[in-house]
């Protein structure tokens, strides 16, 4: 963060989206935001990166309106429960759950709502 800001100083916008930015996106946005809050405890309330945004609607909605911007816009969209792609979908969530369960000291502790819910069948 605080090398990104130094680098290109106030210039820099980062911008945090995930399908639908319900979860992902403003989770990450969250935890840059906690980070650089707590390098500026003293100073407050400087940040090294305050243009910090979460993209409404998240890419899902950005491709359907802003579909032009995008090249190609032909596939630049692929939803995350595409069943072309549910075998990886889920070794990631298998992934995500073991290391959150090794994080936490029990197994699955945590993983509630959306997160659970958006899960395909995965044995």
């Amino acid at each position: 963060c605080a090398s990104l800001a130094r680098t290109h100083g106030s210039r820099v916008a980062i911008i945090f989206f995930c399908e639908f930015s319900s979860q992902r996106g403003p989770k990450m946005f969250g935890a840059v935001r906690d980070r650089d809050r707590r390098r500026h405890l003293v100073d407050y309330p400087a940040l090294d990166l305050p243009h910090m945004y979460v993209l409404a609607g998240g890419y899902k909605e950005f491709i359907r309106t802003f579909d032009h911007l995008v090249s190609p816009s032909q596939g630049a969209y692929t939803p995350m429960l595409d069943t072309r792609f549910s075998a990886d979908l889920c070794a990631c969530r298998r992934q995500y759950k073991e290391a959150w369960a090794t994080r936490q000291g029990g197994a699955g502790r945590g993983l509630r709502g959306r997160a659970r819910s958006l899960t395909m069948d995965c044995k």
